[in-house]
């Protein structure tokens, strides 16, 4: 089962990407375009990068002390422990990203999607 969906998901993902379709008569050069959208993002969006975490509680078993209830196999308790997860992320890319393909819009330009190699 898992095997199928391994490969039902390969198949999806494996068969698409994207492209700058024109969608105006009047749009500007995509080279051009994409350079001025990508430093204008920038610009308003600079990358901010920040430490994020996360704290999660998993069960861990701990060796019963004497008189304690112990409830697996007479010798071991459930105890809930904080794990926590740190990453580094920038803040600011949803952000960025939003205003670059806004850019881009604006330029005449529309990111496509081709699966399986269609356009």
């Amino acid at each position: 089962m898992r095997m199928a969906v391994a490969a039902g998901l390969a198949l999806l993902t494996g068969g698409c990407a994207t492209e700058w379709a024109r969608f105006s008569d009047h749009a500007d050069p995509l080279d051009e375009s994409r350079w001025r959208c990508r430093a204008e993002a920038d610009e308003k969006w600079p990358e901010k990068m920040d430490v994020v975490e996360r704290t999660e509680e998993i069960e861990v078993l701990t060796v019963c002390k004497e008189g304690e209830t112990c409830d697996v196999d007479g010798k071991y308790k459930k105890m809930l422990m904080p794990k926590t997860e740190r990453y580094t992320v920038d803040v600011n890319a949803k952000e960025n990203h939003e205003h670059f393909m806004g850019c881009m819009g604006g330029a005449g330009w529309i990111q496509k999607t081709i699966w399986f190699g269609r356009r």
